[in-house]
């Protein structure tokens, strides 16, 4: 059942009681977090897991809410505070009752989002917490004291962290257990050298740090420490060039280069350490200012999904830009949207394996007719294609056999 909280807090007291009846014990928990009518009630709360998704729009709603936290002493797992509509008040209700008390052991997962500057001391006491979220909240320093078990940590839109420089990460030394980090929109003009510590990570997102674009190649010396490094995150960093260091993960399954600047006069060899990633599963490469595919991709045979979307400048480039995609037999999913085709690619015929095409938004495609599509008719797998906002009207008859995935 979906729970929607505009929808609630006017009811009254009565009505929502006659709703409760009738709820499971999950969406009645659930509603308790929707609804402020019921956060006077000290009979409602459950001990299955919650979400609490809770606007705190008003101080009198937060001051609710804080007398709400207060009263419950179990079952609390997962919990959301968003303060966008109040001002950096240290001092909030809410988010005060959470950081000022102990009794929420059962808590696993913590999302905050614009808390303005606080205290985090009381997070030390959190001993089953395994997902931190602290976003757009006026960090200049990772908290210290964080407990160990957690896994996942997202600091994403606390830009004073990179104006504070290397200092601000030192926390971060002390949570070698972490998989997942999350450091976006942190104004990074390197990467911390406390990554190196963290040598169980898999998943970084370093997306919209765009300084890292001006950065030399040492700003990225951290990463030839993570080894264990699966999801890697560039997107909207504005790199010229992919970093060398990246040529050591070779556990690396999915890349996002989206954003980037790699179609500058250093694209011939902007791509080299690309070449090194035969693991590569997933890559990105969205509004990167493409003329042509960069060779090194027909090095990377296990590629599954390519995304080359928004790249006009591969218009420019001729047939001869799509090249690299000879290689890519396993490429299932590839993403041509807005790249300026007037037909589709001859290369795109090797590519047996191909099951989704996506080529909408290519308004000169299909002007010369049918024959635009001619490579597609040797795919035997594809089976989802869109072609919307380009020119052709119907499906082509060779095409036939896709009406039903057509778009």
């Amino acid at each position: 059942m979906k729970l929607h909280r505009t929808s609630l807090p006017s009811l009254h007291l009565d009505c929502v009681e006659a709703i409760c009846e009738r709820l499971e014990l999950r969406d009645r928990v659930g509603l308790t977090s929707c609804c402020a009518v019921l956060w006077a009630r000290p009979d409602i709360t459950g001990s299955s897991a919650l979400w609490g998704d809770v606007d705190t729009w008003a101080t009198r709603k937060s001051r609710e809410l804080a007398n709400w936290l207060r009263r419950r002493r179990a079952g609390l797992r997962r919990l959301r505070l968003d303060f966008t509509s109040l001002l950096c008040d240290p001092a909030a209700p809410a988010l005060k009752a959470l950081c000022g008390t102990a009794w929420l052991t059962e808590l696993t997962l913590l999302s905050v989002r614009d808390a303005g500057p606080a205290s985090w001391a009381a997070l030390a006491m959190l001993p089953a917490l395994s997902r931190l979220e602290i976003r757009h909240s006026c960090l200049r320093s990772v908290p210290a004291g964080l407990p160990p078990s957690l896994i996942s940590l997202g600091l994403s839109g606390n830009k004073q962290l990179g104006e504070e420089g290397a200092s601000a990460f030192d926390a971060l030394e002390c949570l070698p257990g972490i998989t997942r980090l999350d450091l976006s929109s942190c104004g990074l003009y390197a990467l911390p050298p406390q990554l190196e510590s963290i040598t169980a990570l898999a998943e970084l997102r370093l997306s919209g740090n765009s300084l890292l674009g001006e950065a030399s190649g040492a700003a990225f010396q951290p990463l030839h420490a993570l080894g264990s490094l699966t999801r890697l995150d560039f997107w909207a960093c504005s790199l010229r060039t992919v970093p060398w260091q990246l040529s050591g993960l070779t556990g690396l399954a999915e890349l996002s280069l989206a954003g980037s600047k790699l179609g500058g006069r250093e694209a011939e060899g902007a791509f080299l350490a690309l070449g090194k990633l035969a693991g590569l599963r997933r890559l990105d490469m969205s509004h990167c200012g493409l003329a042509a595919l960069p060779a090194q991709l027909g090095l990377l045979a296990g590629l599954q999904h390519l995304e080359v979307s928004f790249n006009e400048g591969l218009r420019e480039g001729g047939s001869e830009a799509f090249d690299a995609l000879q290689e890519l037999v396993a490429l299932t999913r590839l993403g041509l949207r807005m790249c300026a085709l007037q037909r589709m690619p001859w290369q795109l015929s090797l590519l047996r394996e191909l099951r989704e095409l996506d080529a909408s938004f290519n308004w000169a495609l299909g002007k010369e007719g049918a024959i635009a599509f001619a490579p597609l008719e040797r795919l035997p797998a594809l089976s989802r294609l869109d072609l919307s906002s380009s020119c052709i009207g119907s499906l082509p008859s060779q095409l036939s056999h896709l009406a039903n995935s057509f778009s």
